[in-house]
């Protein structure tokens, strides 16, 4: 079962190093356990002296970038003569374009040096210069600048720290970024970084490590631009496996992917109709699944990702929502949430002692999409007997908030929470029966294909080849993680 990861005594040792507000949490681990220990270490002295806003590219300007041969009124006539609302479009470009303006304005005011890049101009050379990296724009601006912040092979023991401002906190969520209020008040926010009144904050990043009989990489594609797009800052060069790494891997070299993933990677057929065909194996328990793709997330988006996949439905109070319970291994009964609940607690060998309602029974084929798991069953079963809600009043609106709430887990967590998505559990799948869960934590994650035409993709930006044959490693280290900062 998940369960919440707490972290006080970090926090509280940090509140301890009152004099020395600038701290680095190092975690100490052996390469086959989880970190076991956490010290926090005073940070060198930050300077706020240069600082390197990353623009959104706003919609507008990937169509200019898409159609570089018209000019405006031609790119004009072309958008909106496919029916897309060109003044909506002109709006919002402005409105990222003044709002960028203003946080270039407000760290001049503070005596800091500013350059400005976006996803095309950012280069190693700009990254070195600064002391900060600036992200503008939504949580996409920030998964960007951050994949380029401190990169596989920079210099040991420098962390370039990344802060966004969210340039459009109305219509935009900005969870990676600072609180919107400091959208309106960019000055505000800067003058707590150069006075030190913040705290700082790493979050863990999952590294990608290709598995392979020879060195070659496949090449990425940047899916923005639906090209090729190798980073030209790095050169990896594999390394020989071990001979126990050889075994257990039927591989001979390794090569880390240049991209760290703060978000999520995930893997599956390109085709989202096709079957992904899967091999799984997590601290020694082998699965091979069938299933529409595998999301392995951080505690970044731990919650906005496993509520994609396993978040129950908020609904009215009895009648709504409607789930589809598995009755046997050909057919499912779509039933009231109420009846939903009275069933499990039958089924766990209980009698509510409340009436039970009877509902009308359809019958359907099979819908993995639908399919309700033993442990979810468990962490409901477990929600009713801790909330009380055995007897009186069923909340179904409650007793889905407390299920989702207990689906987070926190950005520095090292482990990875890893989703099968839609898995399929008929006849001989998965194989072994009983293997690994469909929603769990893991410490590392080897995968390898059995599909046609998949791809992995990185923070759903980056994307590589991932067709039959092919394995990856993914885990955290603490090296990798992302240097940023809390105002909360």
């Amino acid at each position: 079962m998940l369960k919440r990861t707490s972290f006080f005594p970090r926090i509280f040792a940090e509140k301890c190093l009152a004099s020395t507000k600038y701290c680095r949490l190092i975690r100490t681990t052996s390469s086959d356990t989880f970190p076991t220990t956490r010290q926090v270490v005073p940070e060198k002295d930050f300077s706020l002296k240069r600082a390197l806003i990353v623009a959104k590219l706003s919609r507008y300007e990937f169509e200019k970038r898409r159609y570089p041969d018209l000019n405006s009124t031609q790119l004009e006539e072309k958008i909106r003569g496919r029916g897309t609302d060109y003044d909506s479009l002109i709006h919002f470009n402005e409105m990222h374009s003044n709002f960028r303006k203003s946080v270039v304005d407000a760290f001049r005011h503070c005596g800091v040096e500013v350059r400005v890049v976006d996803r095309h101009s950012i280069t190693k050379e700009s990254i070195n210069w600064a002391d900060i990296i600036v992200p503008v724009g939504g949580d996409g601006t920030f998964l960007m600048a951050a994949s380029r912040a401190d990169f596989i092979n920079a210099p040991a023991g420098r962390k370039v720290p990344v802060v966004g401002f969210n340039s459009d906190p109305e219509s935009s969520e900005g969870r990676l970024m600072l609180p919107k209020v400091y959208s309106a008040d960019t000055k505000s926010a800067i003058e707590r970084i150069m006075n030190h009144n913040f705290t700082w904050m790493h979050r863990s990043r999952i590294r990608i490590t290709h598995l392979a009989s020879n060195g070659n990489l496949p090449e990425a594609i940047d899916l923005h631009e639906h090209k090729g797009n190798n980073m030209e800052h790095l050169s990896l060069e594999p390394e020989l496996l071990d001979s126990h790494e050889q075994e257990l891997y039927d591989a001979k070299v390794k090569r880390t992917l240049p991209y760290l993933a703060l978000n999520e990677v995930f893997i599956g057929e390109t085709l989202s109709a096709r079957v992904s065909h899967l091999q799984l194996r997590a601290d020694g328990v082998v699965t091979n699944t069938k299933c529409s793709g595998l999301c392995v997330s951080t505690g970044i988006f731990g919650q906005a990702h496993t509520d994609k996949f396993h978040k129950m439905p908020h609904g009215a109070h009895f009648g709504a929502p409607r789930f589809n319970v598995w009755l046997q291994e050909d057919m499912i009964c779509k039933v009231d949430l109420p009846f939903f609940l009275q069933a499990l607690l039958i089924v766990n060998g209980e009698v509510p002692d409340f009436p039970l309602i009877s509902p009308s029974l359809h019958l359907l084929k099979v819908i993995p999409i639908n399919r309700l798991s033993p442990k979810n069953v468990e962490e409901l079963l477990t929600i009713l007997r801790q909330g009380n809600h055995l007897v009186g009043h069923l909340d179904a609106n409650e007793i889905a908030r407390e299920y989702n709430r207990r689906l987070v887990f926190p950005p520095d967590d090292p482990r990875l929470c890893y989703s099968i998505r839609e898995e399929i559990r008929v006849g001989v799948w998965p194989n072994p029966k009983g293997g690994m869960e469909s929603r769990a934590f893991a410490s590392k994650l080897f995968i390898q294909s059995r599909c046609l035409d998949a791809s992995l993709v990185i923070d759903g930006s980056i994307s590589y080849p991932f067709n039959d044959g092919a394995k990856v490693v993914l885990e955290t280290r603490p090296e990798d993680a992302l240097l940023t900062i809390s105002m909360e």
